[in-house]
């Protein structure tokens, strides 16, 4: 941190962002260090609406990996920052033995209760950066639209002492078609009631680069069509699973949802919205 006094203006090394620097005001700094210092409780209370409305990933996508033998279904495998168990659950489903890392509360909860009729399901109270597992005990790291809130020098690190001597690594993602009119009005939207960080978070540009230096620019990437049909509560309840979305008792939620009501109806068809989507899978070997 670089701070001028006279203008309270600073500038702020965003290192899990693959250092680009920017310049901001002190208070917004002071905004995004608290969300920086123990992000992963931005999921606080949100485990029930993140598990009932968040998608799946592309079928396609998950059988590609089988099919191209990136992952055999004899591997053990580390699902960090597991969630709810999205990803988890694809996984176990393929008879694949998982330990689901998760370091919220609610969301590990959640996690157990989706998925402890897998005899392979495991749940460990962790981070990305300290999973508390043995050395080269697994086959596989895979992360599921969690990789970006990671501490990615530590999380490197972690995954070179837990993996075996191929050293694989998976980082899947469902994105919305970032180019298309609707969504970028939904983004619009988003700027104005959603918390200060999120434009850093969801820039692409920005997070290809610093998956890009974690791989050390040798990676493969994938892309699978699957796009989201949503009755109006579906994608209330999507949007509202995101963690920079407004709580309930905000003065931003009732204006948020006052958008997100028109926004519905101008690009709904007979109460369905079609949300152009695609899963993207990322792997490489440090």
């Amino acid at each position: 941190l670089e701070l001028n006094d006279e203008t309270q203006r600073a500038k702020v090394s965003i290192v899990m962002f693959g250092n680009q620097r920017n310049t901001i005001t002190y208070n917004k700094f002071k905004a995004i260090r608290r969300i920086l210092v123990n992000n992963f409780d931005l999921f606080n209370t949100k485990a029930e609406i993140y598990n009932n409305y968040r998608p799946t990933y592309s079928k396609k996508c998950i059988k590609f990996i089988y099919d191209s033998k990136i992952i055999a279904r004899s591997d053990i495998i580390i699902d960090v920052g597991a969630g709810t168990g999205i990803l988890s659950k694809l996984f176990l489903d393929q008879g694949n033995k998982v330990f689901a890392i998760e370091p919220n509360m609610d969301m590990r909860n959640k996690c157990t209760e989706n998925l402890k009729q897998y005899k392979n399901f495991n749940s460990i109270n962790a981070t990305a950066e300290n999973t508390m597992l043995p050395p080269h005990f697994a086959n596989a790291v895979i992360a599921g639209q969690a990789f970006h809130w990671f501490d990615l020098f530590a999380f490197k690190k972690e995954c070179i002492r837990i993996l075996d001597d191929r050293k694989l690594v998976i980082l899947i993602w469902n994105r919305k078609i970032q180019n298309c009119e609707m969504e970028i009005e939904r983004q619009k939207i988003r700027a104005q009631y959603c918390s200060v960080f999120d434009n850093y978070s969801n820039n692409w540009n920005t997070r290809e680069e610093a998956i890009a230096n974690f791989f050390n620019y040798n990676y493969n990437c994938k892309l699978f069509a699957n796009n989201l049909i949503n009755t109006y509560h579906e994608f209330i309840g999507r949007t509202f699973s995101d963690s920079r979305a407004p709580f309930l008792d905000s003065k931003e939620y009732s204006q948020y949802s006052s958008a997100l009501k028109l926004y519905f109806d101008k690009y709904s068809i007979e109460g369905k919205l079609i949300v152009p989507n695609e899963t993207i899978l990322f792997w490489g070997y440090l």
